[in-house]
């Protein structure tokens, strides 16, 4: 089978306030707009590398905040993938809860919400990939839901997709939500996971097997 090419991104924040940073609202707008600027560049990336997957691992935009122009600005988006298939799971700032554009908005053909707390596969035989992925439904998940992702069966290659918190390094001031220890996705025949909520980009030590495991 042909290599398999995919982008893996979280933590966009779309609509994100700065209000907190005593930034003057004009230069609130900019930023947000920059972010905006930043995510429809990584779309064309996807498109000019030919990229068969866009895995967004949670926090793509802020639920309490995010407006309709701006889910707008998301179809159009994803829409000019065309057959790059999108595979976004929730995370605590955007959770798939009632009234979320996850629940009340029509996506186009090509995105898939991982909308349950539960992890759900999808598999592509040609490709030889299966995706399996787990969503936030609320703002706070205290469990460690990895302890639910079974043991995966090994004709595909297996990438997992989350929103969580490695406990072994918590950044300074960063809420843990989604906790998990390496022992919990080690072992269980994940060859990529694709986590979000850390900000910063770093493969997780993982010193019982060969799973690789990234912020993005």
């Amino acid at each position: 089978m042909r290599p398999v090419r995919f982008i893996h991104l979280s933590d966009v924040h779309l609509d994100t306030s700065f209000s907190g940073s005593g930034f003057p609202s004009r230069l609130g707008d900019r930023k947000r707009e920059a972010i905006r600027g930043t995510f429809r560049r990584i779309m064309e990336d996807a498109l000019s590398w030919g990229a068969d997957f866009v895995l967004i691992a949670g926090d793509l935009f802020e639920l309490e905040r995010v407006t309709p122009d701006t889910f707008e600005f998301l179809r159009q988006q994803l829409e000019k993938l065309g057959e790059i298939r999108v595979f976004i799971s929730p995370g605590n700032h955007d959770p798939c809860a009632q009234g979320s554009p996850y629940r009340e908005e029509s996506w186009p053909a090509n995105v898939h919400v991982f909308d349950a707390e539960e992890f759900r596969a999808v598999e592509f035989p040609d490709l030889g990939v299966r995706v399996t992925g787990f969503g936030f439904t609320r703002n706070r998940i205290d469990e460690h839901h990895f302890q639910r992702l079974p043991v995966l069966s090994d004709e595909y290659f297996n990438i997992v997709l989350t929103h969580g918190s490695d406990i072994s390094r918590v950044p300074e001031g960063k809420s843990k939500h989604g906790p998990f220890t390496v022992n919990e996705i080690a072992g269980k025949n994940v060859q990529y996971c694709a986590l979000g909520h850390y900000h910063q980009q770093h493969r997780v030590a993982n010193p019982v097997d060969e799973t690789q495991i990234w912020y993005s």
